[in-house]
């Protein structure tokens, strides 16, 4: 009741139950000694940190786990890890395997907000897994009431601009839990051959990738799959958008649309009915012969 009325801050979470926040100030105190623009609030915890550390967190958006103690010097380990585990709760952070000197995987955290504000340079795009098909997918989210109907079989990139919404902060979220699946399959699984930026992402699933781009104007987002076989990564993208509209953005749907022309742009799902429907019909055909 009283995390309801906004009186103290709580999560029944397992790693979280024990933590009760009576002063929320302290709370943002602390969590803005890592999220933040150290441009506009420099802070002595720079120092403490080392300038290496320093430029991964906000050139790179990736916090290295050994240098948490350098951060909150003055809280207990419990304290500081029940602080991590609430920013992992709530989206702030995501476990991510990073790269040390010597090429080994350390643990650390992605930090979505702090994700680099850059374009990326064509040099950079440069894919490992050459020579791989493509598949081409755009993602809209939109209000309930914000796709007409008569648009369950096709659309057009300007239906998708019109209708559409991306909101702040949906593509950070949404790399997040892209490389957080990822690392699942990498061995070793630090994320140094990946690309994360907020516009450009290119993520290695084993020896196949992802790629996601947004434009800075733009009102969705362009997806390549680069995969002989690309319905377990479609799956995955989609289970992760699903993931972000059920606990951070409720008020949104999503569309995954299948780009088949430069303009024309079939729902993911129609695609799928068709093709299962083809393959019923191939079984259906083999019975009877």
């Amino acid at each position: 009741f009283m995390h309801m009325q906004g009186t103290v801050l709580h999560n029944n979470a397992d790693s979280l139950r024990d933590l009760v926040i009576i002063n929320q100030e302290w709370l943002i105190k602390q969590l803005t000694m890592i999220i933040r623009d150290p441009r506009l609030h420099n802070q002595e915890v720079d120092k403490r940190m080392g300038k290496m550390a320093s430029q991964q967190l906000y050139e790179d958006g990736l916090l290295n786990i050994n240098i948490v103690p350098k951060i909150w010097p003055k809280l207990s380990n419990d304290v500081r890890t029940k602080l991590l585990a609430l920013m992992r709760k709530l989206g702030l952070a995501f476990p991510a395997y990073l790269s040390n000197d010597q090429g080994q995987s350390v643990p650390g955290l992605l930090i979505p907000s702090l994700l680099p504000d850059r374009d990326v340079e064509m040099s950079e795009r440069k894919l490992m897994s050459t020579g791989m098909p493509q598949t081409a997918l755009v993602l809209g989210l939109y209000m309930s009431q914000q796709l007409s109907k008569g648009r369950e079989s096709h659309m057009t990139k300007q239906h998708v601009t019109e209708r559409c919404i991306l909101p702040m902060g949906f593509m950070e979220q949404l790399v997040g839990l892209l490389v957080l699946q990822a690392q699942a399959v990498l061995s070793p699984p630090h994320i140094s051959t990946m690309v994360l930026t907020r516009y450009y992402a290119r993520i290695v699933f084993g020896n196949f990738e992802i790629e996601l781009l947004r434009a800075r104007d733009a009102r969705y987002i362009s997806i390549t799959l680069h995969a002989t076989e690309a319905a377990g990564l479609v799956a995955q993208v989609t289970r992760c958008c699903h993931q972000l509209i059920l606990t951070r953005f409720r008020c949104l749907r999503v569309v995954a649309l299948v780009k088949v022309t430069d303009n024309l742009l079939v729902p993911l799902v129609k695609i799928q009915a068709i093709a299962s429907g083809a393959s019923a019909a191939t079984k259906v055909g083999k019975l009877k012969l």
